[in-house]
């Protein structure tokens, strides 16, 4: 029940499609964020959901529009498509996870929960098929269950102003730091491809994930002094969808629905993806980079595209990844 349970608050808030977000944040406008989150322990454990509204939006509607998607998906259960994208979030977050030692998520705390809640540290094999066997009526079931008897509501409004104590820690001198451990990498492989682009590969087998990192040779030293900033807002507008191509919501249910997760970090633009699920969608992943929603609307103004922008966007990996012409700009300047 609890592996099931997680997937109910993943349809719920996980991604910009799911039902509180769409509902609150795209389709009303009534808040910037929500989410929800399981926190289950030995004898109980509580169900979050968090809303943050819209500065001057009346909380009480907030609450209103919540209560009303919770009682959507308690009448009617997940659909189809939403089974089968927390599904392959679920699969591929505990894989992350693991591979990291310590820390929510990672193999001692796996091997930990296992032990405790069911007796043997490899109990998370048991979570893992259930998972992969629930059924939309095994989600409503335990939504029905454990989300409609009660609540606890509570409001949280801004801090007031606060000044910084005077006294404290101790910080006329930055604390001794140890031995660092030995670092191992793996080996490089290097390429070049036909269109100049520069190719960097390092395996490691451990788990089935491959992370694709498109690094351009742009990023914050390229803003105008006039409009900080630029470089981090075109990044983000990667994921904005272009119009009548595509829009942001349908780009989040096509990364989450193969368990694929989307970092923007001047100037990387990070995809990782479950292994079985590289060549999925990269021609889709190439539209996306190379016909983003703001230089579309340069293009159509008859304006000339700033040089941050250029560098950004034409990287010109994922249109060889697509059988595309190579455009003929800008050559060899990225890393892959």
């Amino acid at each position: 029940m609890r592996s099931v349970v997680n997937l109910v608050s993943d349809c719920l808030t996980s991604g910009k499609s799911s039902r509180f977000y769409k509902r609150l944040v795209y389709d009303d406008q009534i808040a910037t964020d929500a989410a929800a989150s399981v926190d289950l322990r030995e004898i109980g454990g509580q169900f979050r959901v968090q809303a943050t509204a819209r500065p001057g939006q009346n909380l009480a509607q907030v609450e209103k529009e919540l209560d009303e998607e919770l009682a959507r998906f308690l009448k009617d259960g997940p659909t189809p498509e939403e089974l089968q994208r927390v599904k392959a979030q679920y699969q591929a977050n505990f894989i992350r996870g693991i591979e990291r030692i310590g820390g929510f998520g990672g193999k001692s705390d796996r091997l930990a929960q296992s032990q405790v809640f069911r007796g043997s540290p490899d109990a998370y094999k048991v979570s893992l098929k259930r998972v992969q066997e629930a059924t939309a009526d095994d989600l409503k079931s335990a939504a029905n269950r454990w989300l409609s008897d009660g609540v606890y509501i509570l409001e949280v409004h801004p801090f007031p102003d606060y000044k910084a104590a005077t006294t404290g820690a101790d910080r006329s001198k930055a604390p001794e730091p140890g031995t660092p451990p030995e670092l191992k990498l793996p080996k490089l492989q290097r390429a070049t491809l036909s269109n100049g682009l520069k190719v960097i590969v390092a395996e490691r087998h451990e788990v089935p994930l491959v992370d694709f990192t498109l690094a351009a040779d742009a990023g914050f030293a390229a803003d105008s002094l006039a409009t900080p900033g630029t470089a981090n807002l075109a990044m983000r507008l990667l994921t904005y969808g272009a119009p009548s191509v595509c829009s942001s919501s349908s780009i989040c249910r096509e990364v989450v629905g193969v368990g694929a997760a989307i970092f923007r970090n001047v100037p990387h633009f990070i995809d990782s993806r479950l292994w079985h699920t590289v060549l999925h969608d990269l021609p889709v992943r190439a539209s996306h980079l190379c016909n983003p929603y703001l230089l579309m609307r340069y293009r159509r103004a008859g304006r000339n595209i700033p040089k941050i922008l250029f560098d950004l966007f034409f990287c010109r990996l994922c249109i060889d990844v697509a059988g595309q012409e190579p455009a003929q700009h800008s050559k060899g300047r990225n890393t892959f």
